[in-house]
């Protein structure tokens, strides 16, 4: 569908698949390089990469190769590169750099609305890059794009949330996934920006500076209601990388557990798109693996810790893997806001190697 101004305000799940994930039309107005000027944009913006001097750095990839932040781009047309750097990028980056406090004041006054937005952003550049991506590191084992194994039809209802700066479209307030913005640790001997998904449960997490957001898009904040009662006593302060990534992997595990889905429409109202929500009258969930769980958490906390989690470090991440072991608590129950703190008071400017952090994993229960 096209409006007055010859914009296409709907792009179909059909369409979504042919045009955006299998060809290469500009992901935001859908149209083809022929004819329209193309350039490319950051997948992680511009204005984060000068803020934490990412341009020199790599990203690690789901496949475990490398890529520098500069080069991890996707193509759009020069003229939604520019919309999305005036409506979106600028308004968030002010957001963001005036600190924790000023996020959490924004979504109290206003909304969390563009946050949300913003990080459905994120995701599905970051998901259309790996179409360009080898899941083998070996050619000999295949040829396959990173890509070719997701499903993409539950992206489609993420592609259209992102559109919606494009198309105006009128958004259900319901339909928002859970937000949960969250003060995190600054400190010299670890990174001050942080990013990890898990793709198949539509869950991610961002680390700016002292500000963390972790968000599930597409559960119409199902996650919120399961966990906020079980996160509530445990988070008692700034939360270090591993203890943020923790979260991450139980954010995913809870969505993952809920059976009644949410579902999403799109309908027109004086040919205007809205995007509305179904809700089931309740949200009915399995127990929840506990080994997906583990897995989960094994492949996102285990990397920032490995190496100096504790002399049994097998045994600890064994226990990981389990599914019942927290980086969040102490022994005695209470926050742990000695994670990831240097265990000698002698540290040379926060090497790990001289001065150990505190990273001990603890069985729950």
């Amino acid at each position: 569908m096209v409006d007055e101004k010859g914009r296409l305000i709907y792009v179909s799940g059909e369409r979504f698949r042919r045009d955006i994930v299998e060809g290469n039309c500009c992901f935001l107005c859908g149209n083809a390089p022929s004819g329209n000027e193309f350039t490319d944009e950051h997948i992680i913006p511009d204005w984060v990469l000068r803020e934490f001097s990412l341009h020199e750095r790599k990203v690690t990839l789901s496949n475990g190769a490398t890529l520098p932040y500069s080069q991890d781009r996707v193509p759009c047309c020069t003229a939604c590169n520019s919309l999305l750097g005036q409506s979106v990028e600028q308004p968030i980056s002010q957001i963001i750099k005036e600190g924790y406090a000023a996020v959490i004041e924004f979504i109290q006054k206003e909304t969390p609305w563009p946050l949300f937005a913003w990080m459905n952003l994120l995701f599905l550049k970051t998901h259309l890059k790996d179409r360009t991506l080898r899941y083998s590191l070996d050619a000999r084992q295949g040829t396959e794009k990173i890509a070719d194994f997701y499903d993409w039809s539950p992206m489609h209802h993420i592609h259209c949330i992102v559109r919606a700066y494009y198309t105006g479209a009128k958004l259900d307030p319901r339909l928002m996934g859970s937000v949960f913005i969250l003060p995190t640790k600054n400190r010299e001997w670890f990174e001050r920006f942080d990013y990890a998904d898990f793709s198949h449960h539509k869950t991610m997490m961002i680390r700016l500076g002292e500000t963390a957001v972790v968000c599930v898009l597409d559960d119409a904040c199902a996650t919120y209601s399961l966990l906020k009662d079980w996160f509530a006593p445990k988070l008692g302060g700034a939360l270090s990388p591993v203890q943020l990534r923790e979260i991450l992997a139980r954010f995913a595990h809870a969505n993952a557990a809920i059976r009644t889905r949410p579902e999403f429409h799109t309908t027109f109202e004086a040919g205007r798109p809205y995007i509305s929500v179904t809700h089931p009258d309740q949200f009915e969930t399995d127990p929840g693996d506990p080994l997906l769980l583990g897995k989960l958490m094994e492949h996102t906390c285990v990397p920032l810790v490995k190496g100096y989690l504790a002399k049994n470090e097998d045994e600890v991440i064994k226990g990981i893997r389990s599914g019942g072991w927290t980086f969040l608590i102490t022994p005695d129950g209470k926050f742990d806001d000695r994670s990831m703190e240097p265990l000698s008071s002698n540290r040379n400017s926060g090497n790990q190697q001289s001065s150990p952090l505190s990273n001990t994993a603890r069985r729950l229960g």
